[in-house]
C-alpha cells in the first residue's frame, strides 16, 4: 500500500524478541590492542582533520575503508581552539556507520580473520530494508561466514528496528504535524481519493525536512530506542570490545541514537552532538552542494500525488540537530525527560557513564 511506499518501504516487522549472549572471550591483550589501534587513528585525525574533507578512514579504527560513515559515536575532533575533547577513555569503542552492504573482499577478510572484533552489530533497520541480493561480494562473504559459524561466533548480530510500527509513525505524523485544517481537508479528500491523509502527512514532512522526520521517529520509535540503549548498556558493562550501530546511511535513526548516547556520556555537550551529527553529510557526500539530486519515491499505481521527495532529507545539516534538541527540551523538559519516558532512567544513564569511563 501507499504507506510502505512513502515510508522507505518500512513495514511492520513483527519481531518481539532478539537473541543475545554476551561473549566472555575478552581480555587485557585484546582491549589493549583495540585501544592502541584507535588511539593511533584519533591522533592522525587530530593532526590532519579538516572538517569539510575528513574521511571515515581518518577517524575510524582498523582500515575498514568500505564501510560508509564509519566512526566512533563520540569523535574527538579538533575544536575552535585546536584542542581535542576526550570525554571518556573507552567510549570510542561504540561505533556507528551506514549499512555493511559495500564491504570489499579485503575488509571482509579483515573482519573474518580478526573474528570477534565487534562484540555486536546492532542493525536499526526494518527487516524489509535488509536486501541481501544487493550486498557486495565482500559483504556476502562476511555475512555468510557469520551464519556458517553461528554456533561459535563471538560477534552477535542484533536487529532492533526503530520504525517497527510504521503505521504508528504515520498516525503520529498525521495527528501531531498536520494542522486541524490540513487534517480536515485531507479527511474530506479521502472519501473519494484513498491515501489522502498519508499524502498530506508526506507533504508536511517534506516541508519541515529533517526536524519533522525526527519528531515522528522519536515519538513512534521510543520503545525501540529504549531497547537499543538497554542492549548497549549490557554490552559495555560485560564486554570491552567495540560495538557497531548502523541503519541504512547511519545518519537518521543511528544519528538519533548517537545523540542519546552522547548526551548520557558528555552531559549536555550540545555542540559535540551537533558536530558529530553534521559529520555524516560530509562522510556521505551529501552536503549542500549535492542536495537536490535525489529521486522521488513513487507509487506507480497511485499517480504523482503519492510521490515523496526524499532529496528533501538528504544530508545532516547542523540546524536539523539544533532544532531536534530544542524540540526535545520543549516537549519533554530535557533530554533526560525523553530518556526517562522511554525507560532509560538516570540509574541506567549513570551506569552507562561509569562503564564508558572505566
Amino acid at each position: 500500500g501507499l504507506r510502505s511506499v512513502i515510508a522507505w518501504n518500512w513495514v511492520l516487522f513483527n519481531s518481539t524478541t532478539y537473541g543475545f549472549a554476551p561473549s566472555t572471550k575478552t581480555g587485557p591483550s585484546f582491549s589493549a590492542s583495540w585501544s592502541n589501534q584507535f588511539s593511533f587513528r584519533l591522533r592522525s585525525a587530530q593532526e590532519h582533520c579538516d572538517k569539510e574533507t575528513v574521511t571515515s578512514e581518518a577517524i575510524a579504527p582498523m582500515s575498514l575503508t568500505t564501510i560508509p560513515n564509519f566512526r566512533p559515536i563520540v569523535p574527538r575532533l579538533a575544536g575552535p581552539s585546536g584542542g581535542m575533547k576526550d570525554y571518556s577513555a573507552n567510549f570510542d569503542h561504540v561505533c556507528r556507520s551506514a549499512a555493511l552492504d559495500e564491504l570489499s573482499i579485503k575488509d571482509a577478510e579483515s573482519l573474518i580473520v580478526d573474528q570477534g572484533f565487534f562484540s555486536a552489530i546492532l542493525d536499526l533497520r526494518n527487516q524489509d530494508e535488509i536486501k541481501t541480493e544487493r550486498r557486495s561480494e565482500g559483504s556476502t562473504l562476511f555475512y555468510d561466514w557469520l551464519e556458517t559459524n553461528a554456533d561459535v561466533r563471538s560477534t552477535q548480530l542484533v536487529n532492533i528496528p526503530v520504525l517497527q510500527d510504521v503505521n504508528r509513525f504515520w498516525d503520529i505524523t498525521i495527528e501531531q504535524q498536520l494542522t486541524p485544517l490540513e487534517r480536515a481537508q485531507a479527511t474530506a479528500q479521502s472519501i473519494w481519493q484513498a491515501g489522502a491523509l498519508d499524502r498530506a502527512a508526506a507533504r508536511s514532512l517534506e516541508a519541515q525536512q529533517h526536524i519533522g522526520l525526527y519528531k515522528s521517529m522519536l515519538q513512534s520509535g521510543g520503545s525501540q530506542f529504549g531497547r537499543a540503549l538497554d542492549m548497549i548498556l549490557l554490552l559495555v558493562e560485560t564486554d570491552e570490545r567495540p560495538i557497531l550501530l548502523h541503519c541504512q546511511k547511519g545518519k537518521d535513526r543511528t544519528g538519533l541514537l548517537a545523540m542519546m548516547l552522547q548526551h548520557c556520556v558528555t552531559r549536555d555537550e550540545k555542540n559535540s552532538i551537533i558536530e558529530s551529527y553534521r559529520l555524516s553529510e560530509v562522510l556521505l557526500g551529501e552536503t549542500e552542494l549535492s542536495k537536490g539530486k535525489g529521486k522521488r519515491a513513487k507509487n506507480s499505481s497511485s499517480g504523482s500525488g503519492s510521490q515523496l521527495d526524499w532529496s528533501r532529507f538528504r544530508g545532516s545539516p547542523a540546524a536539523a540537530m539544533e532544532q531536534t534538541l530544542d524540540w526535545i527540551d520543549a516537549s519533554y523538559g530535557s533530554m533526560d525527560g525523553y530518556l526517562d519516558m522511554i525507560g532509560f532512567a538516570e540509574e541506567k544513564r549513570k551506569r552507562l557513564r561509569n562503564a564508558c569511563r572505566r
